[in-house]
């Protein structure tokens, strides 16, 4: 760091009450591991950009300088200018007591945003070091001017190092927005527990807790715990407990997160600007995420302007993210950025079981259809004694977050973003609104709207979605437990989808283990409902939950009613229940269905059970089965005898909208057991996504 300073000035005492001042930083330099750029693809620029960040500087002009007669500093105001113009500025005066120690203050600040923020600051009571124990702050901005945030602090105590190792704070925020929407919310802070070594704070609890009402009157409660212990400078850990019940502090109805930091690396300053992450949740099983965080650079304002991190998911993934462009708010508040992920995908495309019976035009019809449904840049190596095709894809998603707004609580109401990626084309514009809050601070009621371009300048999107969700509640792991839901879909204008999930819960991955699913379906027509003759019901139950040691779900029950109208009027009353058992796991990727077992009975065929074994053998880049066998035996009421079918669907292909476009299946009957069927089948999807037509060739082969 480089610091000049300049035209200095004083008055008749000597005191300082002028001077200009240009400092400039250059950031510490990164030394980025060898591995991490050939598997990320680094270019030269970022390897560049990543290690060598460029300088800062700021011009910093100090004036008016005022002081009492014991020769405090009363008074000044001070103007920042960074090297791309942007300027922050601060008025203030303060006022001590005959001891020295400040007494109170006024400040008035203007951020880079133009936003002003006054203070009223007033200390009540000190130790023996001058240091503050005890005072009063009023806050407000020129935002939302009718909003006051006044925060009293009592008790405070402090280690050698000036860290504060206890006391209580509490922060009343109260008054009306712009719009006219009132706000009362009280907000305690506890710091207890404390423990040193050497007077050196090593941890600590803090409970927070909050309790009144919102912009939209809801009772706001809530509460939260948190334990420090192993503190160090170079590291932590922080279990955070959520409770769900503010009024119940049983452990099991808290929501507990984990996290181990390690490594923190710090720049000349003293900002924390690298360190490792172990992040244990108990909505996500019992394997840490872990997340590196290469690198952070500030501006010479010090606020965020990029980092990079490397994660390793639970389920064994790996991708690494450079942030960039990052604005914030004068609380800390993402207001923009530009997020590049990078992550190598890889997967497989089964090929017909046919193949090596194929003709070289159809092999050569199969292989462009693959390359077709795959990503532009994806590597395809053809393996024919294996009878796939070998898929790798380098991603690299890009989510630029054009704004988002924030409410006087800190709770996110607004973002609009556009996200990018490799594997396709165009870019998905995303916008999400909150329009309610529930007594924990979820979001209770939202609106998202997704839209599809083609290129930067298109007008009109190529599709648009839109999902509006009410009646929004969540378990005591925050995840959703409940919904209602209105969806429409621009491919399919005259369908409007009606849904009502409840009873929600989840696996150790996040995944959905049981719920129950109500859906309406109802046919449009100009904006007006056409006959209810169109509509269609479906009731979806899943229930009855077994898991693994690992917390993945080995099985469930799962009862689907339909009724109603079909499309062509007859009325529909149908059920169907499936009971899954056995689910299998892939070793390495944990989440990852290998096979089950399901056991099945439906109204339309009553008496008759249908039993059927799943082996999935092929996944393509995304997860998708794209080759599977499966044993499926039916038992007949009064028959001893079961029907058993053997099938081997290959050749599996699934378009990038996720439709079914070609297969080819082998079967063989226990009832036929000299016969084999050997069926290809191939179909195509109107603007809509339905089925618009359809080919089956079955060949029927008998064993003399």
């Amino acid at each position: 760091m480089k610091r000049e300073r300049q035209n200095s000035q004083y008055n008749h005492l000597g005191q300082l009450i002028h001077y200009e001042e240009s400092t400039s930083r250059t950031p510490p330099s990164l030394a980025l591991p060898d591995e991490l750029i050939r598997e990320y693809q680094l270019s030269t620029a970022e390897i560049e950009q990543l290690s060598h960040p460029i300088p800062t500087q700021v011009n910093k002009v100090w004036t008016k300088g005022e002081y009492d007669q014991r020769g405090n500093l009363t008074g000044f105001i001070e103007t920042d200018t960074d090297g791309e113009g942007k300027k922050q500025s601060k008025e203030w005066k303060g006022e001590f007591n005959t001891k020295g120690f400040l007494k109170r203050f006024q400040e008035k600040f203007q951020t880079v945003q133009g936003t002003i923020i006054e203070k009223q600051w007033e200390a009540k009571a000190y130790d023996s070091f001058g240091r503050t124990t005890a005072s009063s702050e009023r806050r407000t901005n020129s935002k939302e001017p009718a909003l006051v945030r006044t925060t009293d602090v009592y008790d405070q105590t402090f280690d050698r190092y000036g860290q504060v190792s206890g006391g209580t704070t509490q922060i009343l925020t109260a008054g009306s927005t712009l719009e006219g929407e009132t706000v009362y919310l009280l907000e305690k802070e506890n710091i207890s527990n404390a423990t040193f070594e050497n007077r050196e704070l090593t941890g600590y609890k803090k409970t927070s807790t909050s309790e009144g009402t919102d912009f939209q009157l809801t009772w706001i409660r809530t509460r939260e715990e948190k334990t420090v212990s192993a503190l160090s400078r170079d590291g932590y850990v922080e279990t955070t407990q959520t409770f769900s019940d503010p009024l119940n502090s049983d452990p099991k109805l808290a929501h507990t997160v984990t996290l181990t930091r390690s490594n923190i690396g710090r720049d000349s300053e003293g900002r924390v600007q690298s360190y490792s992450d172990e992040i244990l949740d108990q909505a996500q099983g019992t394997t840490p995420k872990k997340m590196n965080r290469l690198l952070t650079h500030f501006d010479g304002l010090g606020q965020l302007t990029q980092s990079a991190d490397l994660f390793h998911q639970p389920n064994g993934d790996k991708e690494f993210t450079f942030t960039n462009q990052i604005r914030q708010d004068e609380d800390g508040h993402l207001l923009s950025f530009r997020e590049e992920t990078r992550k190598q995908k890889m997967g497989f495309q089964s090929l017909p079981e046919n193949w090596n019976r194929l003709t070289f035009n159809e092999k050569e019809t199969i292989l462009s259809q693959i390359r077709e449904q795959s990503p532009a840049e994806a590597i395809l190596t053809v393996l024919p004694e294996e009878k796939k095709v070998s898929i790798s894809l380098f991603v690299r998603e890009t989510k630029e977050r054009i704004s988002s707004r924030y409410d006087a609580l800190g709770r996110a109401l607004y973002t609009l973003d556009e996200k990018t990626t490799s594997e396709g084309t165009g870019f998905q514009r995303i916008e999400w609104q909150a329009h309610r809050f529930t007594g924990q601070n979820h979001v209770a009621a939202d609106h998202t709207r997704v839209q599809k371009f083609e290129e930067k300048g298109q007008t009109d999107p190529s599709w648009e979605t839109n999902s509006i969700r009410s009646s929004m509640s969540h378990n005591h792991l925050g995840q959703l437990a409940r919904f209602r839901e209105k969806a429409t879909d621009s491919r399919k204008p005259e369908e409007v989808i009606f849904k009502e999930v409840s009873d929600i819960t989840y696996d150790a991955f996040g995944k959905m283990a049981t719920s129950v699913d109500r859906t309406l379906s109802e046919k449009y027509k100009d904006e007006k409902k056409v006959t209810t003759t169109q509509a269609r019901t479906t009731e979806t139950v899943r229930s009855e939950p077994e898991f693994d040691a690992l917390g993945r779900l080995l099985g469930y029950r799962e009862t689907t009613r339909s009724f109603g109208y079909a499309a062509n009027g007859d009325r529909l009353n149908h059920q169907h229940v499936v009971i899954r058992q056995g689910i299998r796991y892939d070793a390495e990727k944990k989440d990852r269905v290998l096979g089950y077992t399901d056991q099945i009975t439906d109204s339309g065929a009553p008496g008759v059970l249908t039993t059927v074994e799943r082996d999935n053998k092929t996944f393509g880049l995304n997860g998708e089965v794209t080759e599977f066998t499966e044993t499926k035996s039916k038992t007949y009421p009064g028959l001893q005898n079961r029907q058993i079918q053997t099938l081997h669907r290959s050749g599996i292909l699934i378009n990038k909208e996720g439709l079914l476009l070609s297969y080819f299946e082998r079967r063989t009957y226990s009832e036929r057991p000299a016969e084999e069927e050997q069926v290809a089948w191939s179909g195509t999807y109107d603007e809509s996504d339905r089925l618009a037509s359809s080919q089956e060739k079955t060949t029927l082969f008998v064993d003399d």
